[in-house]
């Protein structure tokens, strides 16, 4: 007479759990190293859309300006331009390199405008739109260029740029 077995042995009860743990180790890296691209790819495209902001917010502000009260250097990276508006108004943008951040306002720049821009230039252009010039009365259009720096595995740097005809020429 043969007796009948009911349930595992403990050998079983080992090895299914050691294949089930496996099982759930596999899963839980490719999730996590899901995410971390996912918020990676996230993080670099806020960076690129506060590059865009900037460079977008700069140029709006340039087709409406009458004059350019002052321009940085073209090789300064940290670069700041003041216009002045058919208000009255005087608008400003300076870049801060330590921080990593532009600012803008009326009169200075005191109000935050975006963060994680590692590099801010303007360029004057004269009215032929090809020579560049620091002489405040032949400016008649101004390049504004924003760089930031991917991080994580990404790496490299990406530089948003736009040109814009000042509205008095």
């Amino acid at each position: 007479m043969m007796s009948r077995r009911r349930g595992m042995t403990l050998l079983e009860l080992i090895l299914a759990m050691t294949l089930m743990t496996i099982l759930v180790t596999a899963v839980g890296l490719v999730l996590r190293t899901g995410h971390a691209a996912w918020k990676a790819g996230r993080d670099d495209s806020a960076l690129v859309a506060a590059a865009n902001a900037t460079v977008r917010h700069v140029v709006r502000r340039a087709r409406q300006a009458q004059v350019v009260v002052a321009i940085s250097d073209p090789s300064d990276t940290s670069g700041t331009l003041s216009l002045s508006m058919p208000s009255g108004e005087t608008l400003v943008w300076a870049h801060d390199a330590a921080a990593r951040e532009v600012g803008y306002g009326v009169g200075n720049a005191n109000d935050l405008l975006a963060e994680g821009i590692t590099e801010l230039s303007f360029l004057g252009y004269e009215a032929d739109g090809v020579t560049q010039t620091t002489v405040l009365d032949e400016i008649h259009s101004i390049k504004c260029a924003a760089r930031v720096r991917l991080p994580r595995e990404t790496g490299g740097d990406r530089t948003v740029s736009c040109r814009a005809w000042l509205r008095a020429w």
